[in-house]
Order: C-alpha cells, then sequence, then structure tokens
C-alpha cells in the first residue's frame, strides 16, 4: 500500500488534549514523509480516504461516541480498507473500540460494556488496567514502565542495538488485551508490568 496519508480521527468523543498530543507526535516522528490529517466521520463515510491513506488512528477519549458516528457502513469500510493492506492504531479508547469486546469499569458509574464492530484485536479489552481514572482530570494518570519483548518482532538481537527492554508510556484510563482461548494469531509486542489490576475485581 503506498499511502501518503496518516489519517487521525478527531469526531465527537476525543479527548481534546489526548488528540492535540497525538498530533504533535505525529508530526514530530512521522510529518517528514506523511501528511498528518484530522478528519471525522464525515470524511470516513463519504470521502475516497482508502486510496491515499497509510493509516488510521483512532485517539483516546470515549469509545461510545465513536459509535454513535461509525458503526454500520464505515466501519464496514475501515475493516475492508485494513482487510487490504491498512493498519489501524487504536489507542486508549481506540483500542477498546478496535477489539471484538470492550469491558471498561464494570460495576461503577463509569461502566462501558458490550461487543464492537471492527474487532481486529478478537478478544477483550478490559479496563481500567490501573485504578483512579477520571474522565475530568488528569488524577489517575501515571508513568508507567512497559516491557518490550524483542523476540516477538522477529528480527536478530543485534539489530536492537542499546535500544532499552523497558520503556516508560504515559497511562491514562487504558485498557489490557485478554485473548480468547482458541486466538493463536495475536503477537504481543509490549507488556504492562504485573501489577495490573482486575476491573471485575476491586
Amino acid at each position: 500500500m503506498s499511502g501518503l496519508n496518516v489519517l487521525v480521527y478527531s469526531g465527537p468523543g476525543v479527548s481534546l488534549n489526548g488528540r492535540a498530543y497525538l498530533l504533535r507526535t505525529l508530526r514530530q516522528f512521522l510529518g517528514h514523509r506523511y501528511a498528518i490529517i484530522p478528519i471525522g466521520a464525515d470524511t470516513l463515510r463519504a470521502e475516497p480516504w482508502e486510496t491515499k491513506a497509510v493509516l488510521l488512528v483512532m485517539p483516546g477519549g470515549r469509545d461510545m461516541p465513536y459509535m454513535a458516528e461509525l458503526n454500520g457502513p464505515v466501519n464496514t469500510r475501515i475493516r475492508a480498507w485494513v482487510a487490504s493492506g491498512g493498519r489501524y492504531l487504536g489507542i486508549c479508547a481506540g483500542g477498546y473500540y478496535g477489539s471484538a469486546r470492550c469491558e471498561f469499569e464494570p460495576g461503577t458509574d463509569k461502566q462501558v460494556v458490550g461487543d464492537r464492530e471492527l474487532a481486529f484485536f478478537p478478544g477483550t479489552c478490559m479496563g481500567c488496567a490501573y485504578e483512579g481514572f477520571n474522565y475530568k482530570s488528569e488524577e489517575g494518570a501515571r508513568a508507567v514502565e512497559a516491557i518490550v519483548d524483542r523476540s516477538a518482532f522477529g528480527v536478530a538481537e543485534s539489530l536492537w542495538r542499546d535500544d532499552p527492554t523497558k520503556i516508560r508510556i504515559h497511562y491514562n484510563g487504558g485498557g489490557y488485551f485478554v485473548p480468547r482461548a482458541d486466538d493463536n494469531s495475536t503477537r504481543v509486542l509490549v507488556r504492562y508490568p504485573d501489577d495490573v489490576t482486575d476491573p471485575h475485581d476491586r
């Protein structure tokens, strides 16, 4: 696929702060090669975006508004595009949205539980991985030292040079991915440390 555009969904539900940081980061690392373009549901619904896109990014925020805007024909187009070689990157709410099932804060006033149409990950995105998330503040945010599984990348160890085996990531409400028992297709590249908690058992 010879795409020129990295598309960043910017419709209802997207965190404005998260979107701003995401656009800045993508432009810093990919802007020399790709056009980083915010888009809304109308573009995904009516424009021929597939012909020039190399990546579709679904940012953090709330995935229920994503469903309201994109369920049905738009998700069908996204799935067909990925099946033909396109790439989907789901960050936080975009990760929940891209999974077959979302289980977010079950049993609380923030609960969001249900199946999702895209189902790029064939299991459940479960969250929050850590307690304390608040939609209206950053009080639940933290730096998490994630563990890189170098062997999962399928490249020679020598190519890693001095790259770290642990990376610090900004965490604020994201989930972790629970595969189905019969899933043999998922490859885990980076893992949380062992201190994540089960939102069903808090």
